[in-house]
């Protein structure tokens, strides 16, 4: 298994706040410092991961910020962030393998086209 990319350290009570939906709270969970990218990558997971008690969530560079009810943190929630955590990073892992092999790729097709040309100037007489 893979390390994760990004980890959920602790909870930022300073910066949790109500959230003026009731007893709803916008809870701040310290993360360690997610690669470029990752943050939106998150957003969109976390918009397809589904489970009973759902609450908004999102990510910034410093906190994946939920709102729920603080007394259902613990129990309902945070194994469910761990298991979006889980699924951004191969998520991300993914994307940058991608990009990885497209670039490869372009490099070659760049390199066969000056080969091409160092071949035909090789050639040619003047």
């Amino acid at each position: 298994m893979n390390e994760s990319l990004v980890t959920i350290t602790g909870m930022d009570a300073s910066a949790s706040t109500p959230s003026g939906e009731g007893a709803l709270v916008d809870i701040h969970l310290n993360i360690t410092k997610p690669p470029s990218g990752w943050t939106g990558l998150f957003d969109q997971v976390w918009k397809q991961h589904i489970y009973m008690m759902k609450r908004r969530a999102h990510a910034t560079d410093r906190h994946i910020v939920i709102r729920c009810m603080a007394s259902e943190l613990q129990s309902a929630h945070i194994p469910e962030l761990k298991k979006a955590i889980a699924n951004t990073d191969d998520a991300y892992r993914a994307a940058v393998a991608t990009n990885q092999q497209l670039k490869q790729n372009q490099e070659m097709e760049e390199q066969r086209f000056k080969d091409g040309l160092n071949d035909i100037a090789s050639k040619l007489k003047f």
